[in-house]
C-alpha cells in the first residue's frame, strides 16, 4: 500500500472516535491532518463523505431512539434555511457578519 494511503486511513481513524465520542469535530481533526497528505479540494469532500456515513451508520444502529416529531421538523425546515442562504448571496461575509454578531467596519 501507498503511504499516503495508510496515512489517509490512519487519519480517518483517529477522527472517528472523536465524533463517536462528542457527537461532532471529526473533521476538525481529520481536515488539518489530511491536508499534510492530500489537497484541500480532496480532504475537505471526504472528510464531508466521512461524516455522512459515520451519521448513517448512526442511525441505522440507534434508529429506535430518534425522535420522529423533532427529525421531521428539521428535515421540514432545511429547504427555508437553503433558500434564505441563496436568497442572500454566496459571501462569506455576509453569512458571517449576521450570524455571529460581529460589527461590519465602515467602509
Amino acid at each position: 500500500m501507498d503511504s499516503t494511503l495508510l496515512a489517509v486511513i490512519g487519519i480517518v481513524f483517529i477522527a472517528t472516535p472523536v465524533r463517536s465520542t462528542f457527537g461532532f469535530g471529526e473533521a476538525l481533526v481529520s481536515v488539518p491532518l489530511l491536508c499534510f497528505y492530500i489537497p484541500v479540494r480532496t480532504a475537505v469532500p471526504l472528510a464531508t463523505l466521512l461524516s455522512v456515513v459515520i451519521a448513517a451508520l448512526i442511525l441505522i444502529q440507534d434508529w429506535r431512539n430518534v425522535r420522529a416529531r423533532s427529525a421531521a421538523w428539521l428535515i421540514r425546515e432545511q429547504p427555508r434555511s437553503i433558500r434564505s442562504t441563496r436568497r442572500r448571496g454566496n459571501s462569506d461575509e455576509e453569512l458571517f457578519v449576521p450570524t455571529s454578531g460581529a460589527f461590519r467596519p465602515d467602509r
